[in-house]
């Protein structure tokens, strides 16, 4: 089970709930940031995205701060790029029929990222 917080970042449960664990390494530092969607892909429970956001009590709205992966469950995150959203993404979801594609909803509307080689880092 995998869950994203406003304040604490990303965590991660191998007990079904019992216990969690924060999988934070290789994301921003420094400041508070939201994870604000995140997504398991339906066919390997280890590629988990997640997008962020600068969280600071005095800016209102948010502020993006990009894509990022995990390819082993969440012990590791890298950046996907380019990221080309100026809105905040409140919503992800990899759908089975369209496995090469990450898709997301801002408050501008929808977007689809291609899960290519070529975009990770």
């Amino acid at each position: 089970i995998y869950l994203g917080t406003k304040q604490a970042g990303a965590f991660r449960s191998l007990t079904g709930g019992s216990t969690w664990e924060a999988i934070n390494s290789g994301l921003p530092t420094g400041s508070r940031f939201a994870v604000t969607a995140l997504a398991v892909d339906p066919s390997n429970a280890n590629q988990v995205y997640i997008t962020l956001a600068k969280a600071e009590a005095s800016q209102i709205p948010l502020t993006p701060l990009g894509i990022f992966q995990s390819m082993d469950g969440g012990n590791s995150w890298a950046p996907l790029t380019p990221w080309n959203v100026d809105y905040v993404t409140t919503r992800l979801v990899i759908d089975s029929g369209t496995p090469g594609y990450l898709f997301g909803l801002t408050e501008a509307g929808a977007w689809q990222y291609p899960l290519n080689a070529d975009n990770r880092q």
